[in-house]
């Protein structure tokens, strides 16, 4: 007995010499390459040295990009024993983030991510997480609550062309105030109040998103949704159809756009400058026509997922990219947006 209990002493000595050894040696190798990396930095990574998990603590990271900089008073990063292949970020409730207008201070309650990666596949992305709530931007409300989980999926015969990795993504979110969205790169300030949505999505990308130094960042290609809800102020909207990346990276196929409160979306539209306002007049005579109508058949690829019947007292709006051009029925609207560049 007493040989036994020494070898199984030993075999846990030389298991914790291991872990302590690989999070030193992860920590070195993390701050060789943050002070090799142009876009991140930090003013120390250490060992966690903690039972429960495999991880490194960054001091005072900061993350460079799209003319942003967030600053941080620490991370960790970590590994569960029990899910090796998941990488959680444990965030504090507070940091800064530099804009070109000026430094801004966030804090949020019990901010959340992780990322559950496939290291045979050059460490791209199998699942992701992020949650957040009561987000404030020096000091004003920016979000009530966030959250996106995201799954890779099988591609499937009919992505777009450009696509080489689809996610199942499934989003929550209310209270997102514009600024919030300003900061994003999302044009809202003609939103007549905060954002709020929820519904899921398959979201196409020209390729998986990757923990890697050095990997490209993917591009959208496409996405479809059975049923994506958007409110903001009195603007209620539900969204059905799919979009894809033509040839020239511009979005193509079909939405139908359900809404009770047509006069609401026209102002809406203009406001965004997707209808000039010289054309609302025409928009608006033909809005009851076009919201019963049956929605144009679409076969193909394009089609996406089937458009239900409007409800009772709701208008069903036909959105149709094609040729560069979107289309509100037979009403030219203006260029289609561009997906790939």
């Amino acid at each position: 007995m007493l040989r036994l209990m020494m070898g199984v002493a030993l075999l846990l000595a030389l298991v914790a010499g291991l872990w302590l050894g690989a999070e030193t040696w992860a920590a070195r190798r993390a701050a060789a390459l943050i002070a090799e990396a142009q876009e991140v930095d930090a003013a120390a990574v250490t060992p966690l040295r903690r039972l429960d998990a495999f991880g490194l603590r960054v001091e005072a990271p900061a993350v460079t990009g799209a003319g942003l900089a967030l600053e941080l008073p620490h991370a960790e990063l970590s590994l569960a024993p029990t899910a090796p292949r998941t990488l959680r970020l444990t965030l504090p409730g507070e940091g800064r983030l530099r804009t070109g207008a000026g430094d801004v201070a966030l804090a949020a309650t019990a901010p959340e991510a992780s990322a559950t990666v496939a290291p045979l596949r050059d460490m791209a992305i199998d699942a992701a997480h992020l949650a957040l709530r009561d987000l404030r931007l020096d000091g004003r409300a920016a979000a009530e609550t966030l959250q996106i989980d995201a799954r890779l999926r099988r591609l499937g015969h009919d992505a777009p062309r450009p696509a080489r990795a689809a996610y199942d993504l499934a989003l929550e979110a209310a209270g997102i105030a514009p600024e919030a969205l300003a900061l994003a790169g999302l044009d809202a300030a003609a939103l007549p109040g905060p954002l709020a949505a929820t519904g899921s999505l398959r979201v196409w990308l020209d390729d998986a998103p990757r923990l890697q130094q050095g990997a490209r960042r993917p591009q959208l290609a496409g996405f479809e949704t059975q049923g994506l809800d958007l409110a903001t102020g009195d603007l209620q909207i539900r969204i059905v159809g799919r979009l894809g990346a033509d040839a020239s990276g511009l979005a193509e196929g079909r939405l139908a756009v359900f809404t009770r409160d047509g006069e609401a979306i026209i102002r809406q539209l203009v406001a965004l400058e997707i209808i000039p306002a010289a054309a609302a007049l025409l928009v608006r005579a033909g809005l009851t026509q076009l919201g019963s109508t049956d929605f144009p058949e679409a076969a193909g690829p394009l089609s996406g997922p089937a458009i239900p019947a409007p409800a009772e007292g709701e208008l069903r709006l036909p959105l149709t990219f094609a040729g560069g051009q979107v289309s509100l029925g037979a009403i030219p609207l203006g260029p289609a947006p561009r997906l790939l560049r």
